[in-house]
């Protein structure tokens, strides 16, 4: 797993996230004895080097237990993906003055380089939208710290 440092989510692999959804379980010990009788080598699912059954049940390479897909997680998580979409959703009756507080307080902020003159200078003169942007920026933190 890689951690985002302003923890924003994290990233891992297929093979990982596929074992967290449930679609890859370990193999049961009646699984590997049935595994045995049938197969005598199959290749790690996690660094894909060869496991041999007669000796092992984990690669001896990274240590992975034998895992086996499950075929019918799928339908399962497709079951229950309907079953929350029929279910009825809390209203927030307060999201309607959560939402005009918000504006408010956005068009508060902007209302600044609307008003400044300056930010018409700064475009005209340099030609450089973000030149503009990062004076007007920099105008304004200056004005919030006074």
């Amino acid at each position: 797993y890689w951690r985002c440092e302003q923890e924003h989510g994290r990233f891992i692999g297929f093979l990982d996230f596929l074992r967290e959804k449930d679609f890859i379980h370990p193999l049961s010990p009646q699984q590997i004895d049935e595994l045995r009788q049938n197969i005598k080598i199959v290749n790690c699912s996690n660094c894909g080097a060869p496991i041999d059954l007669a000796t092992s049940s984990a690669c001896g390479h990274c240590g992975s237990p034998l895992s086996l897909l499950d075929m019918h997680q799928p339908l399962r998580m497709l079951n229950q993906l309907k079953e929350a979409a029929t279910m009825p959703k809390p209203i927030d009756v307060d999201l309607t003055l959560k939402l005009a507080a918000a504006r408010l307080d956005v068009e508060r902020s902007f209302a600044l380089v609307r008003s400044d003159p300056e930010w018409w200078t700064d475009v005209s003169s340099s030609g450089s939208l973000i030149h503009a942007c990062l004076s007007a920026v920099a105008r304004w933190l200056a004005k919030s710290e006074r």
